[in-house]
């Protein structure tokens, strides 16, 4: 098993029960909470809050693809130097980025991945919109071809940008759809789960 360490500034967000275990850690006396700071709640009555780590680390399985530990670099560093050192078949690889940012994805809540290619279309009253630019070219996503070329390149687009959710509407043909989960046109997905 490999664990991956990434130096780098952290940001991230804490509920109250995540910020009040925090701060009673061990790890208290290195984390910049905002603890005037609260954000939007995502549910309501849960108030959320943002911790900046300027000097952080991020602990990642790389068989689970999943965070193991996080906090103030110094911290981790030791933690994980003595382990390995303890532990047979760990191994342990640091990876510096202290000049960048990791944070959570950003989220997209609405977005029609057809109409990536009519982004800044001329914006005409919604009717005429609708007819002489969306429905044009939503229409040209009964080719499997065009369906699959297009999500490539608004998938590529969204994750580029640290977009790793979205709630994505695609056309009403079901070659959209495909080629949207599955990277290929129907006729193909057919074929190779026969």
């Amino acid at each position: 098993m490999t664990l991956h360490i990434y130096q780098a500034r952290l940001l991230h967000y804490l509920t109250e029960s995540d910020r009040t275990e925090r701060t009673t850690s061990n790890h208290s006396q290195t984390l910049a909470v905002e603890r005037d700071i609260t954000l939007l709640p995502v549910i309501e009555g849960i108030q959320v809050y943002s911790e900046y780590i300027v000097d952080g680390a991020l602990v990642v399985d790389d068989v689970t693809g999943c965070i193991v530990e996080y906090g103030h670099n110094e911290t981790i560093s030791a933690k994980y130097t003595n382990t390995s050192e303890q532990v047979d078949h760990l191994v342990v690889k640091v990876h510096d980025y202290r000049d960048k940012l990791i944070m959570p994805g950003f989220i997209d809540t609405h977005v029609h991945y057809p109409q990536i290619d009519m982004i800044a279309a001329y914006g005409e009253q919604l009717l005429d919109w609708l007819n002489n630019y969306t429905f044009v070219t939503e229409a040209n996503f009964g080719d499997p071809k065009v369906a699959h070329d297009t999500a490539q390149f608004f998938l590529n687009q969204l994750l580029a940008n640290g977009t790793t959710s979205a709630m994505v509407f695609s056309t009403s043909h079901p070659e959209s759809v495909n080629a949207f989960f599955y990277g290929k046109s129907q006729a193909q997905y057919s074929y190779d789960h026969r």
